[in-house]
């Protein structure tokens, strides 16, 4: 991570909330840090020129911008994933996933194929809760998945804002659109050329 854990979870909560201006305490809340490291961070992004602040509130002037930032500056390569073997194809197991109660968003090629199916992806990728990985373990275990090695289901275990601004998309938990793109951009080349295309299709929709 090339960017401390504050300005990282400031930039999620802010990407979600794009159109909306925020002060300081509401920042500090809803990205779960302290007061003074909300402000400390607001007025870091004001300066570089993402942010405008009027009467106490910020507003993001250069999304498409900040977007970019958080891509080059996150990456999920830096989390090690927890690896299952499924004999079943992704969409049976996808719904295995989506029955249970622990909590869970699919990311990077997963989540682009529910966004856009013109991509089928042949693995699974989520993010699962750090506290949950013994109880995704034996989840996976009791539907008949094996862990090991070059698996076909990758679980990466993070911290609960990673699932902030979480969408449903066809009944599947989906990272917002925000973490997507920085998820694809960083996974390899095929997922840069795919966060490419979801750019595009995040233009339509601001657009609309």
């Amino acid at each position: 991570m090339l960017i401390s854990k504050n300005l990282q979870r400031t930039i999620r909560v802010l990407l979600c909330h794009e159109q909306k201006k925020i002060g300081v305490r509401e920042l500090a809340k809803l990205a779960k840090i302290s007061v003074g490291s909300a402000a400390k961070e607001l007025a870091r992004l004001e300066k570089i020129g993402y942010l405008e602040k009027s009467k106490n509130k910020y507003k993001l002037v250069e999304w498409e911008d900040l977007l970019n930032a958080f891509a080059y500056t996150t990456s999920i390569k830096e989390i090690e994933p927890i690896q299952f073997i499924a004999a079943e194809r992704p969409g049976y197991v996808m719904k295995k996933i989506s029955s249970t109660k622990l909590e869970y968003a699919f990311t990077a090629f997963t989540a682009a194929e529910l966004v856009s199916p013109e991509y089928i992806a042949d693995k699974l990728y989520l993010y699962i809760r750090e506290d949950q990985k013994e109880e995704w373990e034996e989840f996976l275990r009791k539907q008949g998945m094996v862990k090991g090695e070059k698996g076909n289901i990758l679980l990466y275990p993070v911290e609960e804002q990673y699932f902030y601004g979480t969408q449903e998309i066809r009944r599947f938990k989906v990272v917002c659109l925000a973490q997507l793109y920085a998820d694809l951009f960083s996974i390899s080349a095929l997922g840069r050329g795919l966060s490419k295309k979801l750019l595009e299709v995040i233009r339509s929709v601001r657009s609309s």
